[in-house]
């Protein structure tokens, strides 16, 4: 007997234009979308702050205008490979609620310094009906070269994947299978990418400025869960009125 292959259904679509904002000097930044993220939404946000010599700072907090926290990822922050003078992460908000505020702010522990940018990026998706968002995995890594291949997070589901770059230099290209996530654009010093509606991991996939070919680059995936529901097998009863029910040969009576 033939088996169709199974389809993936698009539960993930991109939900509106992503968002980039930048400061010198400052230990905060923002992004500001056009349009407040709707109920329901799941919103993917990347963040990076630069010093002049090493330091090690911690990210106090992500949160929007109205309050709502985002979560930190669980490998966040992680330095650039450049002796501790870059530091970057991700967050993520899986199910915006109804006051989600279109802008968000990353607060590190330290100002960047030296006229440094901090910045953040931020990407809006949503979910189809019947399904929720649910963190799934993610997974960091950092190179000396122009090829941003790494890293490959592990995925369990219908995910979106959300790759993050933050350099030295400018991102030149988003290779495929990636997709420009409108976050964050090349010539800032960071880019953000998305494939969605997959269940094999992706790795990263960009191209550096090769005149510093120094990075950071992290992916988080975020599995689509059903919301369905099938009924027990115990829920299920088979009712018959009393009578008579003829089986083969002969009568099967019910009392």
């Amino acid at each position: 007997m033939f088996l169709a292959p199974e389809v993936h259904a698009a539960v993930w679509n991109k939900a509106q234009t992503g968002a980039y904002g930048q400061t010198y000097g400052s230990a905060t930044a923002h992004c500001t979308f056009a349009s407040h993220p709707a109920l329901g939404d799941t919103i993917l946000v990347g963040f990076a702050t630069y010093f002049t010599s090493a330091t090690s700072t911690t990210i106090t907090s992500v949160k929007d205008s109205n309050n709502n926290s985002y979560t930190i990822s669980p490998q966040s922050p992680i330095f650039n490979a450049d002796t501790n003078t870059t530091e970057m992460g991700i967050a993520y908000l899986l199910s915006a609620p109804s006051n989600a505020s279109n802008t968000i702010t990353v607060t590190w522990g330290k100002a960047s310094t030296g006229g440094h940018l901090t910045s953040i990026w931020c990407d809006d998706f949503s979910l189809s009906s019947g399904y929720v968002a649910v963190f799934d995995s993610d997974a960091t890594a950092t190179g000396t070269t122009d090829s941003v291949n790494a890293p490959t997070t592990s995925v369990s589901g219908n995910d979106i994947v959300y790759s993050t770059v933050s350099t030295k230099a400018d991102v030149t290209a988003l290779n495929s299978p990636w997709l420009d996530g409108g976050g964050a654009g090349g010539g800032l010093e960071a880019y953000s990418g998305y494939v969605a509606n997959t269940t094999s991991p992706v790795a990263a996939n960009m191209t550096t400025n090769p005149i510093v070919p120094l990075w950071a680059s992290m992916e988080e995936a975020i599995r689509a869960s059903s919301t369905a529901t099938s009924p027990s097998p115990s829920s299920t009863i088979l009712s018959l009125a009393k009578g008579t029910l003829a089986v083969g040969r002969g009568n099967l009576s019910i009392y």
